[in-house]
Formats: C-alpha cells, sequence, structure tokens
C-alpha cells in the first residue's frame, strides 16, 4: 500500500523531528541550543548536521529521489551506558516505526555511529554519535 501524499515542504524538519521524538521517549534530554548546553550527567542529544541530495528517478520525471543524512550527537558526564542505549535505539529505526512522516522511504538505515571518550576537561565524558541515511520519495 503506497503512503499517501505528504504537502510539507520540509520533510528534513520532520524525520529530524521524529528522532528527537523518540530520543525524548527514551529519557534522552534533547538539546536545542548548543550555546546553551554543557555536558552533565544526564544523557543529553542534539541533532548537529543535515544534508540532502536529490536525483530524479527518471530522466524527464518531475518527482525527486531524495537521500537525507541525520547526524545525531549523544554525549553524557558519566552515564556510557544510557548514550549507547540511545544510539542502539536509533539503529532499530526502519521504515516501518511508528511516527515516519507520510512519505515513500524507499530506504531507512544507519551508516555510521562512533564513540569519543573526552578526557580534556576535569571531569571528561563520553560523546557518541550516529548517522541515520533515509532515502525517500518526495
Amino acid at each position: 500500500m503506497a503512503a499517501p501524499a505528504n504537502t510539507s515542504k520540509m520533510p528534513r524538519v520532520m524525520f529530524k523531528e521524529m528522532i528527537e521524538k523518540v530520543l525524548k521517549q527514551s529519557g534522552v534530554r534533547v538539546v536545542e541550543d548548543g550555546f546553551k548546553t554543557g555536558v552533565q550527567k544526564q544523557v543529553q542529544a542534539m541533532v548537529t548536521q543535515t544534508e540532502e541530495t536529490y536525483e530524479r528517478p527518471q530522466l524527464n520525471s518531475s518527482a525527486l529521489i531524495a537521500t537525507l543524512n541525520i547526524t545525531t550527537n549523544i554525549f553524557s558526564e558519566i552515564n556510557e551506558t544510557g548514550v549507547h542505549e540511545a544510539i542502539l535505539k536509533l539503529m532499530e529505526l526502519n521504515a516501518s516505526s511508528p511516527n515516519l512522516p507520510t512519505y515513500r522511504i524507499k530506504s531507512f538505515k544507519p551508516t555510521s555511529s562512533g564513540t569519543q571518550y573526552v578526557s580534556e576537561s576535569s571531569q571528561g565524558h563520553v560523546d557518541a554519535y550516529i548517522t541515520l541515511e533515509i532515502i525517500y520519495f518526495m
């Protein structure tokens, strides 16, 4: 069954908000202003980058296929387990996950993730990231 057409002109924002909702439901504090945050004991996350490329499925087609990469940083002063649980939660997302925007999704997968242990400050912290790739029809 085809997904109903979506009239929004901001699909990238809709996918970003869906990811933030998943994180909030997992107990992660979503940070929206990086200049006001500091690393805390509580697990925090911030979508740090979205990048989208486009191609036409056929030469004269008016439709577009978009490839969206969304990178989310997840960090905590001491809760390494919580950081990696949040990464795993995002890795489990797929094209049939609830609350997805109503676009025809061709592919939804994690493409990379990593963890850095920062010891430069007096406290130190764990900082991880995950990049999700979503290919969908516009």
